[in-house]
């Protein structure tokens, strides 16, 4: 015997406001607006976070050098190479006891090294030089000053003696990224 069919409810009838799709115009440029006032804080934020992770690199990589030095410095009597030797591959080689360079140990050179590699600058006339130099105009980065014996960011100005700082002065912070 066959089933009485049952009676299709009707679908209830829908209000006006029910019946829309998606979002309002106003609701969409108040989410947009929203988002830009969140950008708005967070990028400049983020910017100052690698400014300062890049100062910070900037004086670990001069304590770095400096200290090498020293250590040159120790080990050849109080002094510290010449200009022209310091900017050669010095620091990640091996050196007698008169200050001459090898690439490899022996029995004469048996001092160094000092450095594994000269880093790269971050900031400065010339950022991403590894080059350590003694004249502001050239291609490197680091500049070094054979009467102090100190290391510093090249600015593209010649500072000598006293005047060089560590940490770093105003200038050098100005060109940090």
């Amino acid at each position: 015997m066959p089933r009485p069919r049952m009676a299709t409810p009707t679908p209830p009838t829908r209000s006006r406001h029910a019946s829309r799709c998606g979002f309002s115009l106003i609701e969409l440029v108040i989410v947009v607006m929203i988002i830009g006032i969140i950008g708005a804080i967070a990028v400049p934020r983020l910017s100052r976070g690698a400014r300062g992770a890049n100062l910070a690199r900037t004086v670990n990589d001069l304590a770095v050098m400096n200290k090498a030095l020293e250590h040159y410095a120790a080990e050849h009597g109080g002094a510290y190479p010449s200009a022209a030797k310091f900017v050669g591959p010095l620091m990640t080689g091996y050196s007698d006891a008169a200050g001459n360079h090898s690439d490899s140990p022996s029995t004469t050179y048996l001092f160094g090294p000092y450095l594994r590699a000269v880093p790269a600058a971050v900031a400065g006339k010339n950022p991403g030089s590894n080059v350590i130099g003694a004249d502001p105009d050239s291609a490197a980065g680091w500049l070094y000053d054979p009467a102090s014996g100190q290391v510093y960011l090249n600015r593209g100005v010649v500072r000598t003696g006293l005047q060089i700082q560590v940490p770093l002065t105003d200038k050098d912070l100005e060109l940090i990224p």
